[in-house]
């Protein structure tokens, strides 16, 4: 038997809301926020990958209650730099603020160079002393757990490419401002 992602349980605990469900719902808010100021697709992205490290034993054990501390927006945020923007300083440049609403849905807005650091370590590393986001444990660690959760995202989402488009911003402000824009349609929309 195939096993089903939880993402949450409903109001009273008597339902369960698959991440396909959540992540596709999200996104889909996310987008119509994006939209009234240009960035519906990079909105839609952050939607997309913000709870992908639900896709792992160890959130589901936080949903039964036999876990706690466990950080699973660091993992979409990781997803996000190793698939995106690892390679190209440009494309970097245009997901950093995506990576910094992805990773700070639940805990709030951190710099994005202050999350770089740990991306490649929760990625590559598999000890359990790595901590992220206040002293929590990424959900997924290193490349076997990711490797497993794209092919759960890949089965849910198939043939589904990202599409984003080169950064407009050019002052520190404004790049402040487009990001806690990203972060609030996210935010909202995963309300």
């Amino acid at each position: 038997m195939e096993k089903i992602w939880y993402a949450k349980w409903g109001d009273h605990g008597e339902t369960k809301v698959t991440v396909r469900d959540h992540l596709k719902g999200v996104s889909e808010r996310a987008a119509e926020f994006g939209t009234a100021f240009g960035r519906g697709e990079e909105a839609r992205l952050a939607g997309m990958f913000h709870d992908f490290g639900k896709y792992s034993e160890a959130f589901q054990m936080l949903l039964l209650g036999a876990r706690d501390h466990v950080d699973h927006a660091v993992c979409g945020a990781a997803m996000l730099w190793r698939s995106l923007g690892q390679r190209d300083p440009k494309t970097e440049k245009a997901i950093a603020p995506i990576i910094e609403a992805v990773n700070g849905h639940h805990d709030g807005l951190i710099g994005y160079e202050m999350i770089r650091r740990y991306l490649s370590d929760i990625m590559e590393r598999t000890d359990d002393e790595i901590s992220v986001n206040g002293g929590k444990k990424p959900a997924l660690l290193g490349p076997t757990a990711y490797k497993e959760a794209m092919a759960c995202f890949r089965k849910d989402f198939p043939g589904y490419r990202p599409k984003l488009s080169r950064p407009r911003v050019r002052s520190d402000v404004g790049a402040m401002l487009y990001t806690r824009m990203l972060f609030s349609c996210l935010v909202d929309a995963d309300y």
